[in-house]
Parts: structure tokens; sequence; C-alpha cells
């Protein structure tokens, strides 16, 4: 079993749009921004640990969508920790979400805020990688959707 040290943990997110705007998680104490979601446990699918997730988290229903992506992240936490991750990326839909409504947060240490999606680039959520992810998908809904037109 790999100690914290050497240990790489696999998160699932998810990329929640309504009306323009993308759902995002805040850890409450540093401030930080990123997208919903958490822990894969084993044996688990990353959409089913997803909607897990947000359900624990949000008290809400939610539905993984198509597979967006994946990316390593590492940063430092508490200043000194070193953290790794891989994160699977989904579409996320959450239907009674809604950005005219605070989404609720059934843990203590997080809240959930809603952010234009034209601000994604320039913001500070993490991961950075993710960002590029997200605009990626977003632009190709936006392609979609002029095709249909």
């Amino acid at each position: 079993m790999p100690d914290e040290e050497t240990r790489i943990e696999t998160i699932a997110r998810g990329i929640c749009l309504k009306g323009g705007k993308v759902l995002l998680c805040k850890g409450n104490k540093a401030g930080n921004l990123y997208f919903p979601g958490g822990h894969i446990e084993f044996g688990e699918r990353g959409g089913a640990a997803l909607e897990r997730e947000v359900l624990e988290e949000t008290g809400l229903k939610s539905s993984a969508g198509a597979f967006l992506g994946v990316c390593e992240h590492e940063f430092v936490q508490n200043g000194c920790e070193r953290h790794c991750e891989i994160n699977l990326v989904y579409e996320l839909d959450i239907p009674d979400a809604s950005p005219e409504r605070q989404v609720p947060a059934m843990e203590g240490w997080i809240s959930f805020e809603w952010m234009d999606a034209r601000d994604l680039a320039g913001s500070a959520v993490e991961p950075s990688a993710l960002r590029k992810v997200a605009l990626d998908w977003l632009a190709g809904r936006d392609a979609a959707a002029d095709r249909i037109v």
C-alpha cells in the first residue's frame, strides 16, 4: 500500500452548465474553486462516483453524462503537503440546481457558486487544465448549437 507521499488520488469531476454559468465548489477555508466531484472508490465507475459525490455534497440527484477528458493535477495543500490526483471529467446535469438559487452544501467545509462560463479562462479554478477541457467542451457545444440553427 503506497504511503501518503506516493499516493495518487483518482477523482471524478463534473462540468454542470446552466444558463451560461458553470457550477463550482469552493473550499471555505482556503477559498479555492474547483469543479464538483470527489474520490472514486475501489470498484466504482467514474460517472457513478460523481453522482454519489454530488448527492453527498449537495443532497441533490445528478446524472453524469459524456466523458470529457482526463487531467493530472499536483498542488500543495495546507502550505506543505504535496497532493497529486488524476481527474476524470464528465458532463454533469443536476436537474434541481439553478444559477437563480443557492446550491445547498451538506458538508460545512465547502459551498457552491455559479460562475459565468465566459470568465472561466481567466479564473483561478483548479485544476487549471480542466479550465481548458471545460472551455473546449463549451466551445463544442456552442459549435453544435450553431450547426443546428
